[in-house]
């Protein structure tokens, strides 16, 4: 029997992780600004730095946590919040796949 394991792509990881450097830009330019005091409302870069921070972190723990995998005849689903479900082959009567309609 095959094994495989199935992931986000990749492409979602590098997006997480530039979306990440950015975050930490704005964060540092934001308290660099409101330090020097060039002006009183700027740091809201700092607070969207931060937002944007928050949610690369969330997606980049998703992405490795995440994952569909077949080994030694047990299909494992590793959610991202939840606990891991697990199911033997034999059990299985049939699996369905359902593509949504749109770009993806």
């Amino acid at each position: 029997m095959n094994n495989f394991e199935i992931r986000a792509p990749k492409w979602s990881y590098v997006l997480f992780v530039v979306m990440l450097c950015l975050g930490i830009a704005l964060i540092i330019a934001g308290v660099a600004l409101q330090l020097a005091k060039v002006n009183e409302t700027i740091f809201a870069l700092a607070i969207m730095g931060a937002f944007f921070a928050i949610l690369s972190l969330l997606g980049i723990y998703a992405y490795k946590k995440e994952s569909f995998i077949l080994e030694g005849g047990v299909y494992t689903y590793n959610k991202v919040f939840k606990k891991s479900q697990s199911a033997h082959v034999h059990e299985i009567s049939h699996i369905e796949v359902t593509v949504g309609s749109g770009m993806f």
